[in-house]
């Protein structure tokens, strides 16, 4: 996701989407314990992007908004 937000590519994101997703289902994972472990990434993020835009509320909205789109982008 970094280098999504850093360079605009969904390049390696669609890579690791692709790894992850297949290690997981060799691992008898069901599709929807993946989508679960995608939405929770948000949750984790958001701290840190709430602290590196220095807890200003437009840009941590805008990165957040971004963000759901990203996520939304790899679960589907």
């Amino acid at each position: 996701m970094a280098d999504y937000f850093r360079r605009g590519s969904y390049r390696l994101l669609e890579a690791y989407i692709e790894r992850i997703s297949s290690e997981r289902a060799n691992q008898g994972f069901d599709v929807s314990e993946l989508v679960q472990g995608f939405i929770a990434v948000r949750e984790a993020i958001m701290p840190i992007v709430w602290r590196e835009v220095n807890f200003e509320r437009s840009a941590a909205l805008s990165v957040a908004s971004d963000l759901d789109e990203l996520i939304n982008w790899a679960v589907i």
